[in-house]
């Protein structure tokens, strides 16, 4: 492999704590081989959005779009993107128990609600003043709030680390 080229993975496997062991899962459907996605587990599924991609093993490059697994059915179903974050770069989600936060992105400083119920998508309102677009940053669940910190502001040539937070409550 060439200096500076990767190789991007589209498998997976799910893990049985009772029996110890693994079993590879199906990739057919899925959004394709990526790293760097915003993914979260609902109780139901595994919903993964966004991310890099690097294909045949070239540059890295931004992949949009995303997909639900179902480990009790081995299927993947791909998420609508009318409405979702066009930023491949995101940031934490959390599950609320209805639906799934996306905070901000490199570019957007705004949440994006997905309702896996109705594979729809909706935006909050703005952040506090002050709050800048973010990646990489940490979050949280309380059962009724997101707690969002640090993460980083794109400022190319350079990223520059963010030690703040904010709480979104949906």
């Amino acid at each position: 492999m060439e200096p500076g080229l990767q190789t991007v993975l589209g498998d997976g496997a799910k893990y049985d704590p009772v029996t110890d062991e693994w079993t590879p899962m199906s990739a057919r459907g899925s959004p394709g081989a990526r790293y760097l996605m915003a993914a979260v587990w609902t109780g139901r599924e595994f919903i993964a959005w966004g991310g890099m991609c690097a294909p045949g093993g070239g540059e890295a490059r931004p992949c949009g779009g995303g997909g639900a697994y179902s480990p009790e059915t081995d299927t993947w179903r791909r998420l609508s993107s009318a409405g979702a974050p066009s930023d491949a770069l995101i940031g934490q989600p959390v599950w609320t128990g209805s639906q799934v936060i996306f905070w901000g992105s490199q570019t957007t400083n705004l949440a994006f609600l997905y309702d896996p119920d109705s594979d729809s998508w909706s935006r909050s309102p703005p952040p506090p003043a002050g709050f800048v677009a973010r990646t990489g940053h940490s979050a949280v669940w309380t059962g009724t709030e997101m707690i969002v910190w640090g993460g980083a502001m794109d400022a190319h040539p350079r990223r520059v680390p963010l030690g703040d937070g904010a709480v979104f409550t949906p």
